[in-house]
């Protein structure tokens, strides 16, 4: 695993992958605890969660349409500026409802967790096919282990720290916090990711084997093998 670590391209993209979603994390995880203290019961969410069952399908099929080999990041940093959006309307929830008028706000709290679903989902599509793009052959499945288990990673510890800070803070000062890093983060990130998903697998490569030298050694395994099967 020391390898990961030491090739500098995918050194920068393990960085992007711990640190880009921090800054939408205080709503992602924090705004359906803070609107069941507000009167929004478990069986709301539930029933949302219910009509929305369709969405990750229709996400998934869309995804591929939209899926541009070769702009992947580009296109997830589309996806998290247009998320600033939904999380907009999401903050206006939170300062707006309370128990006396939950039903007016169902639908509008139904169409936004629609849209952050589906655009999760196509940014999950994104960031899978990037790496997929540029897996090195030589470990194959380990490779896309240890970068799908980044990604996770670093959903996990953003999600602990907005945990954390949830109580300690003023949930709408730890909400803009979030957001002006996640501009910060966005502007800055730009060259970065553009810059990485122009350049040729070889760069993130780990092992030392190039595609041609696994095709090789594949086509010497199987004529090893049709030879041995003939002399049985």
């Amino acid at each position: 695993l020391k390898y990961f670590a030491t090739n500098k391209k995918l050194r920068k993209f393990i960085l992007i992958l711990l640190f880009w979603r921090f800054g939408l994390q205080p709503i992602d995880s924090g705004m359906q605890f803070k609107l069941m203290h507000q009167g929004f019961t478990k069986e709301y969410f539930a029933e949302i969660g219910s009509s929305l069952m369709w969405v990750p399908i229709a996400a998934t099929l869309l995804s591929g349409y939209f899926l541009r080999p070769g702009k992947e990041l580009t296109m997830i940093m589309t996806i998290f500026l247009l998320r600033l959006a939904d999380q907009s309307m999401s903050f206006y929830v939170y300062h707006n409802a309370d128990a006396a008028n939950i039903d007016l706000y169902y639908y509008f709290v139904l169409v936004i967790s629609a849209v952050s679903t589906f655009v999760s989902i196509m940014a999950f599509v994104n960031i899978t096919s990037f790496i997929s793009r540029i897996c090195d052959h030589g470990i194959g499945g380990t490779y896309i282990t240890a970068l799908n288990s980044v990604t996770n990673l670093g959903r996990i510890w953003a999600d602990t720290a907005v945990m954390l800070l949830i109580d300690k803070m003023s949930f709408s000062w730890l909400v803009i916090a979030g957001w002006i890093y996640h501009i910060i983060i966005l502007i800055y990130l730009r060259g970065h990711t553009q810059e990485l998903e122009t350049l040729d697998k070889e760069h993130f490569n780990i092992s030392g084997q190039s595609d041609r030298d696994i095709e090789v050694e594949l086509a010497k395994d199987q004529k090893n093998s049709k030879e041995k099967s003939k002399s049985e």
